[in-house]
């Protein structure tokens, strides 16, 4: 009976061996994409969408990186094709990726301003431009018109 007990015993740390086992190897065979997402002057987004696509023709993984958090995919080793996007910001491409097993892929992205205007009528160039083209003011005091002014030059003018 001592013998029966003992290969019990064995058979049962023979099976807790081979499925922990075969987990540590799944877990090594994970690779991670980390990095921060922020604009040119390297400010943060509050949230910013994340998307690394195996290569050829692999499943998507989805993330999310924000203001104080950088982002972090957690993928099978692999090729990867990875996409970043904010809205009202160009979208960020990298293609080409080489993800490691136990390895992790640093990638720090920078986005750019679109071409399309933020707020309808907003031209950043135009309002630039109309600061610095503004005229000189006069020298001296400016003259002040008053209503009564107006109404007699247009009154003498029209006679």
């Amino acid at each position: 009976m001592t013998s029966d007990y003992i290969h019990i015993r064995i058979a049962a740390v023979l099976a807790g061996v081979v499925a922990f086992g075969a987990d540590a190897v799944s877990q090594s065979a994970i690779g991670h994409i980390r990095g921060t997402i922020t604009d040119a002057q390297g400010g943060a987004f509050p949230v910013a969408f994340v998307e690394a696509t195996r290569q050829p023709s692999g499943p998507t993984v989805n993330g999310t990186g924000g203001a104080s958090e950088p982002y972090n995919i957690d993928v099978p080793a692999g090729t990867y094709d990875l996409s970043v996007s904010v809205p009202g910001m160009k979208s960020f491409r990298r293609t080409g990726l080489v993800v490691a097993a136990g390895a992790i892929l640093r990638l720090d992205v920078r986005l750019e301003d679109t071409l399309s205007l933020r707020t309808l009528g907003e031209d950043p160039t135009a309002i630039v431009a109309t600061y610095f083209n503004r005229p000189d003011p006069p020298d001296g005091p400016t003259p002040r018109l008053f209503t009564s002014d107006l109404v007699s030059s247009a009154d003498s003018g029209s006679a």
